[in-house]
């Protein structure tokens, strides 16, 4: 046995019987996996499609040649998506993962992308929502860039990352709240459905 890994997380899958009992049928982890993860700390599920949010995995780090000895390790969040059919009929195997794309700042740790998860999947096109409430503003009215640690304005602002699917086309969205504000966590919470997405922010303040 390798070395105990803690918090790496998991998602527990149960299908329902004929007799009316939920029944565990899979343990949901993606193929790789790291100490701190926290895979499982949101889920969706919709038609063929599970989503899980991990918000504590590892998006880069830099490795010896052995892979074993890394540094510079940021916690960006990942969220992955499980399929019904993948690997096998009712499998419920890992497809791939998703990791927020189009921001001008670098991913830093506690971006906690993967806070919260959302996913539709109506057989004929697939939306999945991922939130991410501790993503900072790209520019700030100066043109700084991401954080400023001084006033903290432009921290934790949140965001939403929108992937959509179908047998056409495929895109990616981010929603960010109009007015942007620091430590509004927007992303804390999402919910998709049909064509309506809504997206919470926890910390949001009004005057």
């Amino acid at each position: 046995n390798g070395p105990t890994m803690n918090s790496v997380g998991a998602a527990y899958l149960y299908r329902r019987a004929a007799s009316g009992e939920w029944i565990f049928r899979k343990l949901l982890v993606p193929d790789f996996q790291s100490t701190g993860s926290h895979v499982g700390a949101s889920v969706a599920v919709s038609g063929d499609t599970v989503v899980v949010g991990a918000p504590g995995a590892i998006t880069s780090q830099t490795c010896d040649s052995g892979g074993q000895n890394c540094t510079d390790i940021i916690r960006g969040g990942l969220a992955y998506v499980f399929k019904r059919n993948e690997g096998g009929p009712n499998n419920f195997g890992y497809l791939t993962e998703l990791r927020a794309l189009g921001a001008l700042s670098p991913l830093k740790d506690e971006d906690n992308f993967g806070a919260s998860v959302a996913v539709r999947d109506d057989g004929n096109s697939l939306v999945i929502t991922v939130g991410m409430p501790g993503y900072d503003n790209d520019v700030d009215e100066d043109g700084t860039v991401g954080c400023d640690t001084n006033t903290f304005t432009e921290c934790n602002v949140g965001a939403a990352y929108v992937y959509f699917s179908d047998t056409n086309s495929s895109g990616l969205t981010r929603l960010l709240a109009d007015d942007k504000n620091g430590n509004d966590e927007f992303g804390s919470a999402v919910a998709i459905s049909n064509d309506t997405v809504v997206v919470g922010a926890a910390h949001d303040t009004f005057d």
